[in-house]
């Protein structure tokens, strides 16, 4: 694609990769100059993203790292959208207490898209995010949105692993949990006049439609 642009005159190129690419980091939130640690480039998720974005910064294109969008539409749903909706339907009863995410409204997402095409820098990556958020917290957010217990099970990271060991859950998202998930949107801020709004409507929106009730 990148090549077939190149041929057209395309000028301008804006390549949606994830926060993943820049980390997460011990800490503190993670910024564009950040990596994620060695553990996680044994998920192949990782490792293909990670090699789009050297395609993409050598064609000169924008990058854009979304963190978590959540909002309504998530229909197939993404990893994230199965996540809400397990919560807000109850099936979620425990979580791992050490990690958490970082959460954003997937309406300033499509926003913080169009600033990248119009303001970005070429070969550049900027991170479009939100708040950073416990997971326990978030789980008890969602629960209580859409009218349920909050989850109360903590489950320890080493626990978890050996579930993941097991076969009886996926080994990868336990991988990509052993920190938490926080990531700084400050470049994009500056730079783009990115300007991330509260999530609470956002997951309001998205248990709406996890759930069948209305926004």
């Amino acid at each position: 694609m990148l090549d077939a642009a190149a041929r057209a005159g395309v000028r301008r190129i804006v390549h949606t990769s994830t926060a993943g690419t820049c980390g997460p980091v011990g800490g503190r939130p993670a910024t564009e100059s950040d990596g994620p640690p060695a553990w996680e480039l044994r998920v192949p998720y990782k490792r293909t993203k990670l090699e789009a974005e050297k395609l993409a910064l050598a064609a000169g294109a924008v990058i854009v790292n979304p963190t978590t969008p959540v909002g309504e539409g998530d229909t197939r749903p993404t990893p994230t959208g199965r996540m809400v909706a397990g919560v807000a339907r109850g099936r979620y009863r425990a979580y791992v207490p050490t990690t958490g995410l970082n959460v954003v409204d997937v309406h300033d997402v499509a926003l913080g898209h169009a600033l990248a095409l119009e303001r970005g820098r070429a070969g550049e990556r900027y991170l479009l995010g939100g708040v950073d958020v416990w997971l326990g917290d978030l789980f008890a957010t969602i629960a209580r949105l859409a009218g349920r217990p909050r989850p109360h099970i903590r489950v320890p990271y080493a626990a978890a692993q050996v579930a993941a060991a097991l076969g009886l859950v996926n080994r990868d998202e336990v991988r990509l949990a052993r920190l938490p998930m926080f990531f700084s949107s400050a470049k994009a801020e500056r730079e783009l006049g990115y300007s991330p709004g509260p999530i609470e409507p956002a997951l309001r929106r998205a248990v709406a439609d996890a759930t069948g009730g209305s926004r």
